[in-house]
């Protein structure tokens, strides 16, 4: 088949998020579909400025289209527009306008998607983003539609509740994502499955790790995070409980940083900011740290946890959040926190036992392996697509 896929942002420094699922969902499929992503200019996804060159270029066997944006975020006049829709009963001309405001505002690139008469299928990810809801409103059946949703104001939005009617199908990333979506949209009809996305298959050799490692000066025992380091990922709670944790246990346990950060770093003897790793530098850090720690309340499917499980390492996450206490109840490879008190307990727990790390960390191998290896998920994407084309030949 020949596929199109809308993304808003794609490249190889995107190193997170649905940018990132989009990447990998694209090259696998590449090996069975003739695949074209359809993205834009932008590579900051807070200002939407383009960054990249327009035109068209290959990357992994894909081939991609970039079109500029045709504006930049005004951060006031969003703001604004987004205080009236989520805070107050509005028309689903301003809902649509939010989402313009949104962004990213990329009328080439939804105009070029409508013109490919030749496509089979799109695949278009992230419902709040413009260039996909619009991309979705203009090709309907034709369409899967991945929403990577999380609890969101915009969820509830009657101009966004529609679109999850819209597609031929839709690609969950958890249990908890699809009851959340349908709870609020009521789209028991439309069909779908939960598939969520695999990994980089990638590991270094253990004495290129064990040297990173070293070159970190990581020492035994330290915990990791990964991700981007901002509040709404949950990093000022997680600084404030580790800090009071290491405060009253009298603990020399390391929490060590890697990402991009957007907030202060406390300035802490037991905290380290690694930055942005490579892939090796990642992997070496993750394979010898005692547990990684996903502190965010929101979340549609943790792809970090899913690495740390790929090399047998425990998690300990906010229980908060449905799908991180979900992902470790079906793998039983972590535990879950709602307050201090179980912070305090499951990390002294995890990081005085490291028998029991092991045992879960294998049980989150185990789970990664059976469930989230690419076979599995190339199968489920490929009867999905059917529902497109058989969709279409029904019509």
């Amino acid at each position: 088949m020949k596929l199109g896929f809308v993304v808003q942002r794609y490249g190889l420094d995107i190193a997170g998020g649905a940018e990132l699922h989009c990447r990998l969902v694209a090259e696998h499929l590449a090996a069975h579909h003739d695949i074209e992503v359809f993205t834009t200019c932008a590579k900051d996804y807070v200002t939407w400025s383009n960054a990249y060159p327009r035109g068209t270029s290959r990357l992994n066997h894909v081939t991609i289209h970039r079109f500029p944006v045709r504006r930049t975020r005004n951060i006031r006049r969003f703001e604004d527009i987004q205080n009236l829709v989520f805070h107050s009963r509005q028309s689903e001309t301003l809902e649509h306008r939010w989402l313009q405001e949104n962004g990213p505002y990329c009328p080439k690139l939804v105009n070029a998607v409508v013109r490919r008469r030749d496509i089979d299928a799109w695949i278009l990810f992230s419902y709040r983003y413009w260039t996909t809801a619009e991309s979705l409103r203009l090709l309907g059946r034709k369409a899967l539609l991945v929403p990577t949703a999380e609890h969101d104001p915009a969820l509830y939005l009657g101009a966004v509740r529609k679109l999850f009617h819209m597609p031929a199908a839709i690609v969950y990333n958890s249990p908890e994502e699809r009851a959340l979506i349908q709870s609020i949209s009521g789209n028991e009809t439309v069909p779908g499955d939960t598939v969520g996305v695999g990994l980089i298959e990638h590991t270094p050799h253990p004495d290129r790790m064990a040297a990173a490692v070293e070159r970190f000066r990581l020492m035994d025992p330290y915990i990791l995070f990964i991700g981007r380091i901002d509040k709404n990922k949950g990093c000022d709670h997680l600084f404030r409980m580790f800090q009071r944790y290491c405060r009253e246990a009298g603990d020399t346990l390391t929490l060590a940083l890697i990402g991009k950060s957007v907030m202060p770093i406390p300035d802490h003897p037991g905290i380290r900011h690694l930055g942005f790793l490579s892939e090796d530098d990642k992997a070496a850090a993750l394979s010898q740290c005692r547990l990684l720690i996903m502190p965010s309340q929101y979340e549609s499917l943790s792809m970090v946890l899913l690495e740390a499980w790929k090399f047998g390492r425990p998690a300990l996450v906010n229980g908060r959040c449905e799908v991180l206490e979900g992902q470790c109840r079906r793998s039983n490879g972590g535990l879950a926190y709602r307050n201090y008190e179980e912070f305090e307990a499951a990390l002294t727990l995890l990081a005085t036992h490291p028998e029991l790390g092991k045992r879960l960390g294998s049980n989150g191998r185990k789970y990664y392996l059976e469930t989230y290896n690419w076979q599995v998920i190339e199968a489920k994407y490929n009867a999905l697509l059917n529902t497109v084309t058989t969709g279409r030949k029904e019509t």
